[in-house]
């Protein structure tokens, strides 16, 4: 005659098995965020659409992201708008509590990204012939490099910008940077191109 046998466990081997699930779960939750931060873009940018405050408004013109908000004056009453020439552009960051103010030279309105950790602006500045992109970072309220983009085609990337020449210079080879962790470009081409705030490579 066969029937249930019934299992008996003792109280040790239990908790040895709850133990043992506990420290899976937990191995999981360590291993697997670090595994989606390496896949992940080191600093990935968003481009922020900047329009009227309010409809009909022309003069105070603003994009939003997250906590942040960038801030763009205008003197032109008529017409499109498609370049700010007043300074200041104004960053408030609701992340890192601060409102940077910065001059300049004439922002493109179609030309403004942000990273997504809120931290760097990328915004397109040109003056006369010289065009550049200028990198600002929103913690310390500085302008932290120029990347010339004057006669070429440019695109920012999950991991990095392109400056490709041209006219003239289009068989030129592409100059390119890619983001470090604090969302700074470097350059990892050999071609010139780019320079500090200060004008310095």
């Amino acid at each position: 005659m066969t029937g249930f046998v019934p299992r008996y466990e003792t109280r040790d081997a239990r908790a040895a098995a709850v133990a043992v699930r506990n420290n899976f779960v937990a191995t999981l939750l360590i291993v697997l965020p670090a595994l989606g931060a390496a896949q992940a873009p080191p600093c990935r940018f968003v481009q922020v659409a900047i329009n009227p405050t309010a409809p009909g408004r022309v003069d105070l013109f603003s994009g939003n992201f997250g906590t942040t908000e960038l801030r763009f004056m205008n003197e032109q009453l008529a017409g499109q708008v498609e370049v700010f020439p007043e300074p200041p552009f104004v960053v408030q960051s609701g992340k890192f509590n601060k409102i940077c103010s910065f001059d300049g030279g004439v922002w493109v309105r179609n030309s403004v990204y942000l990273s997504a950790d809120e931290s760097t602006v990328v915004a397109k500045e040109f003056s006369g012939s010289n065009e550049w992109l200028s990198i600002y970072n929103i913690r310390t309220c500085k302008k932290i490099r120029e990347i010339d983009v004057a006669h070429s085609t440019w695109n920012i990337t999950d991991d990095g910008i392109r400056v490709q020449p041209s006219g003239a210079q289009k068989d030129a080879a592409a100059i390119r940077y890619h983001f470090s962790a604090s969302c700074s470009p470097i350059r990892t081409g050999t071609s010139h191109g780019a320079r500090g705030a200060d004008g310095k490579p």
